[in-house]
């Protein structure tokens, strides 16, 4: 049947007419038919979209409803209030199917209320939140239990509101407009994490100005979850697979940029976060003890510079030779100007010099006093209580043998490895063996 502009109004199904046509897709069908007749022509598109996102049918929205013929009729407020709708149903296919075609989340700051948002979803009976607050509809209350130092800051008002921002002549719209999208972004962000939406919430970070930081952020409120008390064993495990998943997506991008510039991803990992209350990716990963970024190529190659200062993979090559070789050769620690000048090594560096220089002092001292001790008696014979006799006059005791005996001496006795025997030799007077 039809009416007088031309639109069915009654469908009809004939059911095994066609395999892959079910009774779902005629009802729908039937449904956009009605739409058609009741709905202007411009609106009739975003009317369907809403349709099919009711009925989570992402098939016929990628197939017939958005595709690349179709997005030239489309208006970017109608892809905006369509994502809001898919965000409220949590449905994260049409999120990334809208997003890619030209949906915003900074424009959906003009028409979308965070505060609808956690209403929506409580009304809706949604059960997979995180270990939540008693009143889920204030987004403060979740602050207040995953981030007590952010909620602190929030109630104090340390965060300028939109409208006060205006009046504020040295902002001008541009930077203003970036700071309530900013606030925006973090209070969508934190919703979709509060409720449970972990892919919702990966398509929010890697739009942020630095999704490493809001990866790191939201482990770290999974992390808290896991660690509610008396949590059931089964949704502890999720949560800390998840907190693990974001931190490790984090790690894979800072490696990522490391791989092509190793300057600009040691920046990026202490570069503070605006839009996730000025974080830096090495706080946060302390913070939540993250392994997977603390052992990326990017952290350890800072921790490097912090030691050894900035020097290249020359330079470190020449830093562990001389180490090794000073260990053989003691005395070229007499000449750490000429390393300093070198290499410039930071504090730490040189702590580590004078902290070698201490453990040389001692084993010299112990070598040469333990060895002077066990041959005094044999360089110098007692005639009574104050006299005695120095053999060959104190002259000729010295040869390069007994430079060898007393450094083979401090070696190995120093560690109690060994008892060492004496023995009289002609040459100084004394020999000493194992």
């Amino acid at each position: 049947m039809k009416s007088e502009q031309g639109y069915y109004l009654i469908t009809l199904f004939e059911f095994g007419e066609r395999e892959n046509i079910d009774l779902e897709d005629a009802m729908l069908q039937s449904v956009v038919n009605a739409g058609k007749y009741i709905s202007s022509e411009d609106k009739m598109q975003m009317t369907e979209m809403n349709l099919a996102i009711a009925w989570k049918k992402i098939q016929r929205a990628r197939t017939r409803i958005l595709t690349n013929k179709t997005i030239v009729h489309w208006k970017d407020d109608d892809l905006d209030a369509c994502l809001e709708e898919a965000l409220c149903r949590g449905l994260f296919d049409f999120v990334e199917l809208l997003l890619d075609f030209g949906a915003s989340f900074q424009r959906l700051e003009k028409f979308c209320d965070i505060k609808i948002l956690y209403k929506v979803m409580t009304e809706a009976g949604m059960t997979k939140w995180l270990p939540h607050p008693t009143n889920l509809r204030d987004p403060m209350e979740w602050y207040r239990r995953y981030m007590p130092t952010q909620y602190a800051a929030k109630k104090k008002g340390l965060q300028v509101p939109n409208k006060l921002l205006r009046k504020q002549k040295d902002i001008t719209m541009d930077s203003m407009n970036n700071t309530g999208s900013c606030l925006f972004m973090q209070e969508l962000l934190l919703w979709s994490v509060f409720t449970n939406q972990p892919d919702i919430a990966e398509s929010i970070c890697y739009r942020t100005n630095n999704p490493i930081v809001t990866l790191l952020f939201i482990s770290k409120i999974y992390r808290t979850a896991s660690r509610t008390p008396r949590l059931k064993s089964e949704k502890k495990t999720e949560y800390k697979q998840k907190e693990k998943d974001f931190a490790q997506h984090a790690a894979a991008i800072v490696d990522r940029c490391f791989d092509v510039d190793e300057k600009f991803a040691l920046e990026l990992i202490r570069i503070p976060s605006k839009d996730l209350f000025n974080r830096t990716p090495l706080k946060l990963a302390q913070e939540i003890n993250s392994r997977a970024f603390i052992s990326t190529k990017t952290v350890q190659k800072y921790v490097d510079e912090q030691w050894y200062g900035n020097i290249n993979g020359d330079a470190h090559r020449f830093v562990d030779i001389l180490t090794f070789t000073t260990c053989i050769f003691p005395f070229l620690l007499l000449i750490p100007n000429v390393c300093d000048s070198m290499l410039h090594p930071p504090n730490k560096m040189k702590d580590l010099v004078f902290f070698v220089y201490f453990i040389l002092i001692f084993l010299f001292a112990y070598m040469v006093t333990s060895f002077s001790l066990i041959t005094t008696r044999h360089q110098v014979k007692w005639k009574g209580k104050h006299d005695f006799e120095i053999t060959q006059n104190g002259t000729n005791f010295f040869d390069w043998k007994m430079l060898r005996d007393i450094v083979d001496w401090g070696a190995w006795k120093v560690y109690g490895q060994i008892d060492m025997q004496l023995e009289t030799n002609a040459g100084n007077g004394t020999e000493i063996k194992g």
